[in-house]
């Protein structure tokens, strides 16, 4: 019930728990059992009633002091993974392909723990095996093995499972550009024993360790297929396979195809021709003669970025335009860099020939330096930049400027070229060939944000299921920034907050979840998620 009392601010409305007697002559009465306090809000009094109900159904309250708090688990982010994964079919679909026939262990169960640590807090499966032990919000009894073994089921669903979610991404408006970007990088492996880590160019800087090389195609921001290729496969030689999945397996009739000047060959654009898909495609800068007869030409007009046409072709019935682009301020900071390298490598080329010619007449510590280690030193000088200049190494250490290279590189700087089968106005083409960066950025968030490396399994379908785990990840994280305009990583951060707590007084023990903030419920509001408040806590929490 509620009460009413005039304070000198107005009249203030009170809530109370009262129960109705008989006193010893048999009269009706009531008595107060709690007072529960002024109601300020609607909130204070949809919390009271729910108390009020709780007392109703036998609920015991007990004493303050005789409340423990037991132990608090991380729920919030945990429950949000865990509804995306329903609320888009990710489960449905791994669940319905993952060949569990024979499993000792609920194989989508623990499939979906290690995805919810891949994308809360990324780690080996020893640690997630400790994790789901000690820390998941969830009542779930595995063994470590369970673990490797989850991988194992989930590889053998890989292509189904990607087409499935290719469909239902589309169902639910997640891809409303259907433009293919692809791009690849690479990733170490520890150890020797996989079949396809092998040593390659590396985009991790590590040389020195076996690799593999992923592959990825996204749409709208989204990853909607993925390849995992030998560690020395050279970019391109993938593309065609590529191509023949988006026809086959995803059933893509119309797309326009982007990728970076890598994949640029004369069969690769055949290989888009003949399966009718228009694509932009960059175009080396060097050692190709129309490319550098191309990007010598200005490109007209004021705008700071800008395009133009500048040649067009006929082969078998499809017209390839060439279209020359230029970022002003990317020239700008090049020729700038340009200048810096010739000063600075020319230093440090006079003071290698200083060392030099002191070593050979025997002023120098140690044994002369031989021609060879000169060479050494050279390359360590002058890296990416040795096209720049003419060396020689005989009785001592001449160099020269290369004039041609330098005026080229001066003529090219802050210019690239693309070539296109699409109608696209030479500016939008442009455009839409730099967001190829969103899968870099995607594979900057894999290595980085999800921890694809370092790779400790040795079993090829288990590297393939590790990286396939990691891509899952990406996926939930790209529609948490979709849906919410923030980085996942800041979603999931405020999320965190949400702790579900484990309470025991001296009759009984109880969960409760700590109390939402305004921001968490506006990113459940944003992702279409009901909170976790709005919703009975299920016994299979821990």
């Amino acid at each position: 019930m509620t009460t009413k009392a005039k304070t000198k601010d107005g009249v203030r409305e009170y809530a109370k728990i009262v129960e109705s007697y008989r006193d010893e002559e048999g009269k009706v009465r009531k008595r107060v059992i709690q007072n529960l306090g002024p109601i300020r809000s609607e909130e204070d009094r949809e919390r009271f009633e729910q108390i009020v109900e709780e007392y109703e159904k036998g609920e015991n309250f007990v004493r303050l002091n005789d409340v423990t708090l037991e132990s608090c688990r991380e729920f919030g982010a945990t429950y949000l993974v865990e509804r995306l994964v329903d609320e888009y079919g990710i489960g449905e679909l791994v669940g319905s392909k993952v060949m569990d026939n024979g499993a000792e262990f609920n194989v989508w169960k623990v499939l979906k723990a290690m995805l919810v640590k891949q994308v809360l807090e990324p780690s080996s499966e020893r640690e997630t095996f400790e994790w789901i032990e000690e820390d998941y919000a969830r009542d779930l009894e595995v063994d470590q093995h369970h673990l490797y073994r989850a991988l194992d089921y989930l590889i053998s669903g890989k292509e189904g499972i990607e087409r499935d979610l290719f469909e239902r991404l589309g169902e639910e408006s997640l891809l409303e550009d259907m433009t293919a970007f692809y791009d690849l990088t690479s990733s170490y492996v520890e150890g020797t024993a996989c079949e396809r880590a092998l040593y390659g160019y590396s985009r991790d800087h590590r040389s020195d360790r076996p690799q593999v090389v992923l592959a990825l195609v996204m749409m709208d921001g989204m990853p909607v297929m993925h390849e995992v290729l030998p560690g020395n496969t050279l970019d391109k030689t993938t593309l065609e396979g590529l191509v023949e999945d988006l026809e086959n397996r995803l059933q893509v009739e119309e797309t326009v195809f982007v990728a970076d000047r890598g994949l640029m060959t004369e069969d690769n654009m055949k290989t888009c021709e003949k399966a009718k898909y228009p694509y932009i495609l960059g175009i080396p800068r060097r050692k190709n003669e129309k490319a550098e007869e191309l990007l010598r030409k200005k490109v007209p007009g004021k705008d700071s970025q800008r395009a133009c046409e500048i040649h067009r072709e006929e082969v078998d019935d499809m017209t390839r335009r060439y279209i020359l682009c230029l970022d002003e301020e990317t020239r700008k900071n090049r020729l700038e860099t340009l200048d810096e390298v010739r000063e600075e490598e020319s230093k440090e080329l006079q003071e290698l020939k200083k060392r030099f010619e002191k070593s050979r007449s025997g002023e120098g510590r140690g044994r002369p330096m031989t021609k060879n280690g000169a060479t050494t030193q050279i390359k360590k000088i002058l890296g990416k930049n040795k096209r720049l200049f003419n060396v020689n190494i005989e009785e001592t250490i001449e160099w020269e400027l290369d004039e041609k290279a330098w005026n080229y590189e001066q003529a090219i700087a802050g210019k690239f070229l693309l070539v296109t089968t699409t109608d696209l106005k030479p500016n939008k083409a442009m455009e839409k060939y730099k967001e190829l960066g969103t899968v870099e950025r995607a594979f900057d968030k894999i290595k980085n944000s999800l921890d694809i490396r370092p790779i400790y399994h040795y079993k090829p379908d288990r590297v393939k299921a590790h990286i396939f785990l990691c891509i899952l990840g990406l996926l939930i994280h790209k529609i948490i920034e979709k849906l919410t305009d923030q980085t996942a990583e800041k979603t999931l951060k405020q999320l965190k907050r949400i702790h579900l707590t484990k309470l025991k007084t001296p009759e009984t023990s109880r969960k409760k979840l700590t109390q939402l903030n305004p921001q968490q419920k506006e990113i459940f509001e944003k992702l279409t998620i009901t909170p976790p408040k709005e919703l009975k806590i299920q016994e299979n929490l821990w």
